[in-house]
């Protein structure tokens, strides 16, 4: 293992413990280029409007069901008319609205059917509003008790999406398996992406039941154990074999046709070495040292993204074709650099 630095080290032994982790990890993950995503623009599925089984014949306005609701003479009745108002301002992209509406409901003297549609409805302002625990909590009791299709799919996908916003990846991506048995059309990239995105304290010690989702749990579990680029193509094409039946086959096979799972020889590393959080970049230096010396022909290249213009340094690692870059670690350099 070779190293070139510009400066003395310094260990932190919380930032180095970070960087043994992050540089092992990235290495087998960098193995392999991500697969070609489609250019299109897609529009995700949580912010569709919502069609109630009210709804299902001539729909009605926001207005024309609240109109209906000072109607009513029966108390359950009215409530479940506010509750499809509540629903058609939120189609509108009148929360605002729709949120006045849910305050002044009262869910013990709905309906069952009702409180579901009331429950999904206040888990969509919650969504909108991006307080992602409040959605799991509104949808997860009752996500078994939706006998219409497409207001299951949207709790799915709402609480799927609360729990990706909170970085718990696995939980996200069992409920996203769950919506795909409720629409094969889905797109295969959010499962893929997500699932990438498990890292092994997610992942449950047990297989899950589901068939669908076992064939996730493995497929991750089996990356993870990959020790080297082969291992990682060995794994994925054991896994196809398993897995044959399995709709996330297509991904897999794309994922190892456009790769070549080539060992990374060549690591750059942007830190600030000087400056402000000098001693900081020099805690994650030690950190990286210290883990490629367990890689075998792995030469590692210190870059200081306080001393050199970081559109140079840009073109310089372009030009000498470098095969993987850790860092920046500032947040003003990563979104220049982005």
């Amino acid at each position: 293992m070779n190293v070139s630095s510009q400066s003395k080290g310094l260990s932190l032994a919380t930032y180095a413990k970070r960087a043994i982790i992050c540089l092992a990890a990235a290495l087998l993950i960098s193995c392999a280029q991500s697969p070609q995503r489609s250019t299109q623009p897609t529009t995700s599925p949580v912010e569709q409007n919502v069609v109630t089984p009210a709804n299902k014949g001539d729909t009605l306005t926001a207005e024309q069901w609240l109109e209906k609701a000072r109607n009513e003479g029966n108390a359950a009745s009215q409530q479940m008319a506010l509750v499809e108002a509540s629903f058609a301002f939120q189609n509108q992209g009148n929360y605002q609205r729709s949120a006045a509406i849910l305050s002044q409901l009262d869910p013990t003297t709905m309906r069952p059917s009702d409180k579901r549609l009331y429950a999904l409805s206040l888990a969509r302002w919650y969504h909108h509003s991006g307080e992602w625990q409040q959605v799991v909590e509104q949808l997860a009791p009752i996500m078994n008790q939706f006998t219409d299709r497409q207001l299951k799919r949207t709790s799915l996908l709402l609480i799927a999406d609360a729990y990706q916003q909170q970085k718990h990846y696995w939980q996200a991506l069992s409920y996203l398996d769950e919506a795909y048995q409720t629409d094969s059309n889905m797109n295969l990239d959010t499962l893929w992406s997500v699932a990438r995105q498990v890292n092994s304290e997610q992942l449950p010690s047990q297989r899950p039941n589901r068939t669908s989702l076992a064939g996730w749990w493995r497929l991750i579990e089996s990356t993870h154990r990959a020790q080297s680029a082969d291992n990682l193509k060995q794994a994925l094409e054991q896994w196809l074999t398993a897995y044959n039946q399995h709709y996330a086959r297509s991904i897999v096979e794309s994922f190892i046709t456009h790769n070549d799972f080539q060992v990374i020889k060549e690591v750059a590393v942007l830190l600030p070495l000087s400056g402000s959080y000098r001693l900081q970049g020099e805690a994650v230096r030690d950190g990286i040292i210290a883990s490629a010396a367990q890689l075998a022909d792995v030469h590692v290249r210190f870059y200081d993204t306080e001393a050199e213009d970081l559109t140079a340094l840009q073109a310089r690692l372009l030009e000498n074709e470098q095969q993987f870059v850790i860092g920046p670690l500032l947040k003003k350099h990563v979104n220049a650099w982005v």
